[in-house]
């Protein structure tokens, strides 16, 4: 644009010049009008004035609509009643190359030499996803048409983009971030950290853009242009039009939105460290797989792989010893929530708004509580209230009748992405697993930052990964917080090891379950370990052992009476499917659990178990028994003659029988025949 012909005409006086930039970016029809520039731009819903030029006489700038108090009054720089056809060549890009900045939603992406376009907006009905609306049909003049060839052609940029990020944008990125750390001043790049800061802002909404529009394209019907190129003329015409617009919601879970975080991250002063990266945890194109944290580079020991700021944690400014500091954050998020694209945040924001809704049993169909609670017998078996948290986040945070969804969506995001009640970016990003898989930990400093550093040497390749209850500052739930707790809290049956605490037991009882490198599953007694939370030994006893054998035959019945015939019947069950899927995992690791102790109970030695078992570092004693972890998983040794005749035919009725490939047998039953679902 500096070098057009008109501002040559200036001969390229730096007053001259400066003067064009003015005219440019903040004038109108060639002219300065003095307030008229106090006007910000935004289109959509948010446009609310219409501007007048009378020529010689006077400027009017009139509202369009009624304006509430304390709403922003916004111009638009594209859809103007003077702008003449602007709206037909002039978007987003336009906008940032003639104004300066990246436009908030709506926006509008135009490619000319290829006759296609598309608006992106936010739609408030559908959980604040993103809206693609392809722009096509008469009252576009026929201008933009979507094309396979112009399809193709966004799939390419969306490609090169990718590339361009991994190549060019994310190291200029990390070395703006090294040096922002360091005392010296950044000579390391000659582009200005404004510059920086506005290429990487326009990148992600373009990158996002053209996402969307191939995904779009993926399911376009191009069988309505061809109607509408042969339709007539005729007065229907006008009822036509809402056929030639072909609009999808496109729920926003790719990972250009963590992406984006971590930019916007970088840009604020954060950290990110450069040898790892956010990706599937299959990365060959299964969308299926789970989006985690891994090492693209060794990292060794000690090494800090993310710095977040305070200013860029998402909670009030209030003392967190304050009692109601969960309620008051969760009020503080649906604040920024409904700022959406105005928020600081915005960024973050868009990545939690995007996310699938949180699915924790205490949100899921009263179907499917009802079904979770036979399996956990109501209560006797972990975990403890188990659907009960929303109703216990309503009345500790005195929230009334009328419920304000988006601040019930922001108190769950809280509960199952958040740390020590406040919600950080890029933090929950990284996936739970404990040893010998949890390699980081994490630090929170309040009024300082959060910090994740890796507890151990990661090889390249290997996934990331914190822990939800072993952590250093997870006060007391190292041993009064394990599996059954994870699901009810987080959504989520974890991989081995598991923990299992049974706290209705009396005395309690509880151990662990871990899967060794050849896959045999090993079941660790946690006896004489204490629930620092009530102060109380977990012990194994006859008793307690008879409790669980106790539960695991009824919940053999379950399978048999209700589990199996709702699989069965899949498509007439009122439980949503995945609240199913994950009861069905939940039932399989209990059964699982339950059997494995029944089975390690037998070898038990009360009279000698403290001088037999194993002792780990802090003193404590456990006891390890190894089960096979194949089909014959309750297969006794038919060799052993130590075994009396009463052992043998317990044995007996613990044998394999039929066809269960993969599966978990129990009792001559298939009980993971539910995989096949």
């Amino acid at each position: 644009w500096v070098s057009h012909d008109w501002l040559q005409d200036c001969e390229g006086s730096v007053e001259q010049i400066q003067a064009a930039m003015l005219v440019l970016t903040r004038g109108d029809d060639d002219v300065l009008i003095p307030i008229y520039d106090l006007y910000n731009h935004r289109n959509g819903k948010w446009f609310n004035t219409r501007s007048h030029v009378v020529q010689d006489v006077k400027y009017e700038l009139t509202a369009s609509r009624d304006l509430q108090q304390g709403e922003e009054i916004y111009n638009s720089y594209n859809h103007c009643a003077q702008c003449y056809n602007r709206h037909l060549h002039y978007g987003t890009a336009e906008i940032f190359r003639d104004y300066g900045f990246v436009e908030q939603y709506p926006q509008r992406w135009i490619f000319p030499k290829h006759s296609i376009a598309f608006d992106v907006d936010v739609n408030e009905e559908e959980d604040g996803n993103l809206v693609l609306e392809f722009l096509e049909g008469p009252r576009f003049r026929d201008t933009f048409q979507v094309t396979e060839k112009a399809l193709d052609f966004l799939q390419q940029e969306s490609n090169r983009l990718q590339q361009f990020y991994k190549e060019t944008l994310e190291p200029l990125l990390l070395l703006r971030q090294e040096t922002s750390s360091s005392t010296e001043n950044d000579a390391t790049t000659t582009i200005k950290p404004s510059e920086l800061k506005s290429i990487v802002q326009y990148y992600e909404a373009l990158s996002l853009a053209l996402q969307m529009a191939v995904q779009a394209g993926k399911d376009y019907d191009f069988s309505v242009n061809d109607d509408d190129s042969d339709h007539d003329d005729d007065d229907d015409s006008d009822d036509d039009d809402d056929d030639d617009e072909e609009i999808v919601v496109v729920p926003q879970n790719d990972i250009s939105l963590q992406l984006g975080v971590v930019d916007w991250l970088r840009i604020n002063g954060g950290t990110f460290h450069r040898n790892q990266e956010i990706r599937r945890e299959r990365p060959s194109g299964d969308s299926s797989s789970l989006i985690g944290v891994f090492a693209k580079e060794d990292i060794d020991e000690g090494e800090t792989l993310l710095l977040v700021p305070s200013e860029l944690v998402l909670q009030p400014a209030t003392d967190p010893d304050y009692q109601d500091f969960f309620c008051d954050s969760a009020q503080f998020i649906a604040r920024e929530m409904k700022l959406g694209q105005d928020s600081f945040f915005a960024p973050y924001i868009r990545y939690l708004l995007a996310a699938p809704p949180v699915s924790i049993p205490s949100t899921w169909s009263s179907q499917g509580q009802q079904l979770f609670l036979q399996v956990t017998d109501h209560g006797k078996l972990p975990p403890d209230d188990a659907i009960q948290w929303v109703s216990k986040w309503k009345r500790d945070c005195k929230i009334t009748n009328i419920e304000n969804p988006l601040e019930k969506q922001a108190a769950m995001l809280l509960l199952t992405r958040g740390d020590d009640d406040a919600l950080t970016p890029v933090y929950d990003m990284y996936n739970h697993r404990n040893a010998p898989y949890f390699n980081a930990h994490s630090y929170l400093e309040h009024d300082r930052m959060h910090a994740i550093v890796a507890h151990r040497n990661i090889q390249k390749g290997e996934q990331i990964y914190l822990s939800y209850n072993h952590c250093l500052q997870c006060d007391n739930r190292y041993y009064s917080y394990g599996t059954p707790e994870l699901l009810r809290d987080y959504g989520f049956v974890e991989s081995f090891p598991q923990r299992w605490i049974f706290f209705s037991m009396q005395p309690k009882i509880a151990f662990d379950i871990i899967e060794s490198p050849n896959k045999d599953l090993e079941l660790i007694w946690l006896d004489g370990r204490v629930d620092e939370t009530f102060g109380e030994l977990y012990q194994v006893t006859q008793q307690g052992v008879d409790a669980l054998e106790s539960q695991l035959q009824r919940l053999l019945i379950l399978h048999d009476k209700v589990l199996q015939p709702l699989v069965n019947n899949d498509d007439e069950s009122t439980i949503p499917k995945n609240e199913l899927g994950t009861i069905l995992r939940y039932y399989e690791s209990l059964v699982r659990a339950l059997d494995m102790a029944v089975k390690a109970h037998k070898t038990y030695d009360y009279d000698s178990s403290a001088g037999a078992l194993d002792v780990d570092k802090q003193g404590n004693v456990q006891e390890v028994v190894t089960v096979r972890k194949t089909n014959d998983l309750d297969n006794e040794d038919d060799n052993d003659d130590e075994e009396d005749d009463d052992d043998e035919e317990e044995d007996d009725e613990w044998s394999t029988d039929g066809d269960c490939p993969g599966g978990l047998y129990v009792k001559g039953r298939c009980v993971t025949d539910i995989k096949k679902w």
